[in-house]
């Protein structure tokens, strides 16, 4: 039932014969319907998922740079990223972040390192080298990783961690001549 009928069915039967009642319906039922089609649009601009011209303002907020000449679902890929971030790295959040920005993420765990093995197909894996800068915004500087493409959008990530050791000193223990 169209805005129009609804509207019309509320009014005595003399008016709904009315030609001019009748057009008066009809371009207030075409408002009323162009207004609703405004608020979902408006609605749909409060969810990155479903954001189009307010990919802006998330872009923004997130301070990530704003390309319009970029696919949407490139754009939105990043704000999710971002979205998804948590304040301390973990295995998890790799995954979080590889499944993010390639729908058919695979993610393995090592004692040390983990391997991400995102096999695409054309349209899973957005965009490379937005994934590697996330990843660098993410891990701490001690992880390395490495990175491995071929022809079928098969993507590695290897990571590994380095040991590093500090000489100290006991408490209420100094050497002499020594800078401390």
């Amino acid at each position: 039932m169209s805005k129009k009928d609804k509207l019309m069915s509320n009014l005595p039967s003399s008016y709904r014969k009315d030609d001019l009642m009748n057009e008066l319906m009809r371009v207030v039922g075409d408002e009323l319907q162009n207004q609703d089609n405004l608020d979902l649009d408006l609605l749909m601009q409060f969810f990155p998922q479903t954001a189009t011209w307010g990919l802006n303002k998330w872009e923004q907020i997130l301070k990530l740079p704003t390309n319009e000449d970029e696919p949407l679902e490139n754009r939105r890929a990043k704000v999710m990223a971002k979205l998804g971030e948590q304040s301390q790295f973990t295995d998890y959040k790799i995954e979080l972040i590889a499944k993010k920005y390639a729908t058919d993420a695979e993610v393995i765990f090592y004692r040390g390192y983990f391997n991400v093995r995102i096999t695409g197909h054309g349209y899973s894996l957005t965009n490379i080298n937005d994934l590697i800068r996330t990843i660098n915004d993410v891990k701490y500087s001690h992880i390395s990783y490495n990175l491995y493409l071929d022809q079928g959008y098969l993507l590695d990530i290897t990571t590994s961690y380095t040991k590093s050791s500090i000489d100290y000193l006991e408490c209420g223990v100094a050497e002499v001549g020594d800078e401390l």
